[in-house]
């Protein structure tokens, strides 16, 4: 138990600067009904819901604070996901599915859905819940690791062209916001 131990507090150490680190800025996002903002950490090729915000009107998701997802089907994962060399990220997606037994994804398809949010700065994701979709963009520590990510969610069909373009600039602004704030060790 003495390593494991260590190694569940260095992750709530972490979970608690990632989530400091975003005081003010996920409530903020949420914007219409049905829309929810989620702060994932990347841990292990899973990421782990740290914090979550609604809007007034509350829309039944899969994900809640204290669950964990493979990285690899989530819009915060795919976006964290997409900072790493992709061998590693192939580490992350096989100890993910050794551990749960589940079949790897096509991994030429995830190389490019990680290449196109890399160079978008975000990411789009429907690969989690049915019927849904996020928005995603990764938060980065001062050396450039992802560290996890931001992502705006809620039914697919709510995310019409200008509301797809208006989530976009909204998550990468805000992961940009929390991402300087981790660097510069500022307070919220």
């Amino acid at each position: 138990l003495g390593p494991l131990i260590l190694e569940l507090a260095g992750q709530i150490i972490e979970r608690t600067g990632l989530v400091r680190a975003t005081e003010g800025i996920l409530d903020r996002l949420v914007r219409a009904p049905e829309q929810e903002a989620h702060l994932g950490q990347l841990t292990q090729g899973w990421i782990a819901y740290v914090d979550r915000h609604s809007s007034t009107r509350h829309v039944a998701m899969y994900n809640r604070v204290g669950q964990r997802a493979r990285a690899h089907l989530t819009g915060c994962g795919k976006a964290a996901l997409s900072w790493l060399p992709f061998d590693k990220v192939v580490a992350h997606v096989e100890k993910c599915c050794t551990e749960g037994a589940v079949h790897l994804p096509d991994l030429e398809e995830l190389e490019e859905v990680l290449k196109v949010g890399r160079q978008n700065g975000y990411v789009v994701s429907q690969s989690i819940q049915k019927d849904r979709m996020s928005v995603a963009a990764a938060i980065l520590d001062s050396s450039g690791r992802p560290l996890g990510g931001i992502s705006l969610a809620g039914p697919a069909s709510m995310f019409t062209p200008a509301v797809l373009a208006a989530a976009r600039v909204s998550v990468t602004d805000a992961a940009g916001l929390v991402s300087s704030r981790i660097i510069n060790g500022a307070p919220p």
